[in-house]
């Protein structure tokens, strides 16, 4: 089948956000489809983000800081350096280079209208992974992210699709009507399925990731598995916080130094734009082939990224997952659902279990496999039996 995909594909820094887009293609090919991804952004979309972006780095900022008027003038001047820093690093990321390397691409969208005028012809629509939900029901670009477009005989389904928001009980009868114009609904999140089922969508189901759909060999090939550290290291890779206080860098610093360890660290943009955090240590802004052989050679991995702790399973390395904090804490949910499923919930840090407690269990990854298995099974189930 000629299969269209839709999902977040633009970022220049979110390794997560690639790869999930790349992983779901790959699955496709491997079932013998003809996957490509629809480009697509609009204008009002990266406004609002960016908006978005600039809005809750003020509010922290200002949160953090006393007097705050003036304060706040430092901050964004600071928000700007970064803003300017981070968009000459991350040409070093080539991010839309390895997409273009590595997946068939449309032509660029940048307006719902382009896209319901001038739909790609295929034989299903894909809409996920990512949070392709967690826009306002009430946007006008909304329905592009509900598959409204192209030809009404076009199978559409969604594959993994999160919300990363919570949906109002006044969105209810809108979020119903965009979802019954899908064949087919997954979603990622425990909380995402509980509410597509109170809805009434009772055949919908809970998928995982297309990062763990596919099989391991599809990243191994980007690896280089001969470049030798001189140094055993922990890879610290981090988005959406402040202060390396939210990384429980004493804890970590400790245990680094005990072990005769060295830190690799790489941060992305989220909530706030991504930055150096722990003193002394440079952010490396790596290719998607080096972030991947960055964790493949490192002893521990410490991250507060769902992707992050995903990649550390996959080559099995001792893990820490640092919960998000304070107003962002809901972004957990789906990093709790997933070591939930593979039973490796208390490799969460908490104030019960530290950062040396959790990297000193061992992991039962025989275990771990099984349950891998089992999971990607019931996943693959629901494409398969979609796209016959």
């Amino acid at each position: 089948m000629r299969i269209g995909v839709l999902t977040h594909s633009g970022s220049d820094d979110n390794y997560g956000q690639i790869l999930q887009c790349y992983a779901l293609q790959s699955y496709l090919k491997l079932q013998g489809h003809l996957p490509f991804l629809i480009k697509y952004s609009s204008d009002a979309e990266v406004t609002r983000e960016r908006f978005y972006l600039l809005k809750q780095f003020i509010r922290s900022a200002i949160s953090l800081v006393s007097p705050a008027r003036k304060q706040m003038y430092t901050e964004l001047e600071h928000y700007k350096k970064l803003h300017h820093i981070n968009m000459i690093n991350n040409q070093k990321r080539a991010f839309q280079e390895f997409l273009a390397d590595n997946v068939e691409l449309t032509k660029h969208y940048s307006t719902y209208e382009e896209l319901k005028e001038n739909a790609p012809k295929a034989d299903a629509y894909i809409v996920g992974s990512d949070q392709v939900w967690n826009l306002e029901m009430g946007n006008p670009i909304t329905p592009v992210w509900y598959l409204q477009f192209g030809n009404k005989e076009t199978l559409r389904i969604s594959y993994a699709a999160s919300i990363g928001r919570k949906i109002e009980e006044s969105e209810y009868e809108l979020f119903t009507q965009y979802l019954k114009g899908l064949n087919a609904i997954s979603v990622r999140e425990q909380n995402a399925y509980e509410l597509c089922q109170k809805l009434g969508f009772k055949n919908s189901k809970l998928v995982v990731d297309p990062t763990i759909l596919v099989p391991f060999s599809v990243y191994e090939k980007f690896i280089d598995k001969d470049s030798k550290p001189q140094k055993p290291y922990i890879f610290l890779y981090y988005l959406n916080v402040l202060t390396a206080e939210e990384l429980e860098w004493e804890q970590l610093s400790v245990f680094m130094h005990q072990n005769g360890l060295d830190l690799r660290t790489v941060s992305s943009s989220g909530y706030y734009p991504a930055q150096n955090l722990i003193l002394g240590h440079e952010n490396e802004c790596l290719t998607i082939l080096e972030w991947l052989s960055a964790i493949y050679h490192s002893e521990y991995v410490v991250s507060t990224s769902f992707h992050g702790i995903v990649f550390a399973v996959l080559m099995h390395k001792p893990f820490v997952a640092i919960p998000l904090r304070n107003q962002y804490s809901g972004g957990n949910v789906r990093l709790a659902s997933l070591l939930e499923s593979i039973g490796l919930s208390d490799r969460i840090f908490s104030s019960e279990r530290s950062i040396e407690n959790i990297l000193a269990t061992s992991i039962d990854w025989n275990m771990v496999e099984r349950l891998l298995a089992a999971n990607r099974a019931k996943s693959e189930e629901f494409l398969k039996e979609i796209l016959q």
